[in-house]
């Protein structure tokens, strides 16, 4: 980390002063070891100080990595740390599920990704169109409701849906189609 000290000039403590932390810890827990518990309150004491100056040292690397996205991961491994993965679960728009009952379909819409951009209109309506038979004929159902069931398709056949919402907006484009195999 000392090679570092150029990059990290507004750490607080510095870089020798967080070694100087470490290597205290490091004396404290060599005296617990070595002379018994009597001095463990000494040794927490060098622990509290050095998590401090480590979440210190946290900070000021994650604001240089929020500054410089395309040097994050350097900056980070210069800080002798690592860009942690997030991983993000994207909902989709929306989701099919086959029914434990035969020829029924679950649909459940995205109203957050539905309404994204749109204004705060209180009354939704949520318009379901369902496909059996790829686009020549439609069942449609318009519900207060984020989710509904299609009945009485004909099992296995690819059934197709649909969903657009209706509110003091107007209504918009129906979503891209989602298929499922149906039971």
């Amino acid at each position: 980390m000392l090679a570092a000290i150029a990059t990290f000039v507004n750490a607080n403590p510095s870089m020798p002063a967080l070694l100087l932390l470490i290597q205290a810890l490091d004396t404290a827990q060599q005296t617990v070891d070595a002379h018994g518990r009597g001095f463990a309150a000494a040794r927490d004491l060098k622990a509290d100080a050095l998590i401090s100056g480590l979440e210190s040292e946290r900070a000021v690397v994650q604001a240089l990595v929020d500054a410089n996205p395309e040097q994050a991961q350097a900056l980070a491994e210069l800080a002798g740390m690592s860009i942690a993965n997030v991983s993000t679960h994207a909902k989709p728009v929306l989701a099919l599920k086959v029914s434990e009952q035969s020829g029924t379909i679950e649909v459940a819409a995205n109203l957050t990704l539905l309404k994204k951009g749109r204004g705060k209109a209180k009354k939704t309506t949520v318009n379901y169109r369902c496909t059996p038979d790829g686009g020549k004929t439609y069942m449609t159902q318009s519900i207060p409701l984020a989710s509904t069931t299609f009945t009485g398709l004909t099992p296995m056949t690819t059934a197709g849906v649909q969903v657009s919402i209706t509110d003091a907006d107007g209504t918009t484009e129906w979503s891209q189609v989602v298929t499922i195999l149906v039971r």
